[in-house]
């Protein structure tokens, strides 16, 4: 948290211990950061998608709140284990806003 950003959208990175997660398929995966367009998750090594596939899956956050969503893979970086996806489909503007918030007041003087 705290890096600049050179976005249409704000990006929000997660500590490892509030990582939202991403249901794909029927299997869980950990999200590493999210915005209104896009995120990354880590595919731990039980997927390789491939760029321009269709994806569709289901972000589960850590108050219980859960949002479908849909896009492209836009890369696969198997070094990382990392997908990133451009999403049609995302998260809300307000849930955004409510995650940063959630983590401000608890990150607040840790850095």
């Amino acid at each position: 948290m705290g890096s600049s950003q050179k976005r249409g959208h704000y990006r929000l990175e997660y500590p490892v211990s509030d990582r939202p997660s991403v249901l794909i398929n029927g299997q869980q995966y950990e999200m590493i950061d999210v915005s209104e367009q896009g995120l990354k998750f880590k595919c731990n090594n039980s997927i390789t998608p491939d760029r321009n596939s269709p994806f569709k899956g289901k972000v589960f956050f850590k108050d219980g709140k859960s949002f479908d969503v849909s896009g492209t893979v836009l890369r696969y970086n198997p070094e990382q284990d990392q997908c990133v996806v451009l999403l049609t489909k995302g998260i809300p503007l307000a849930k955004m806003i409510e995650e940063q918030l959630l983590l401000i007041r608890k990150y607040k003087g840790q850095q």
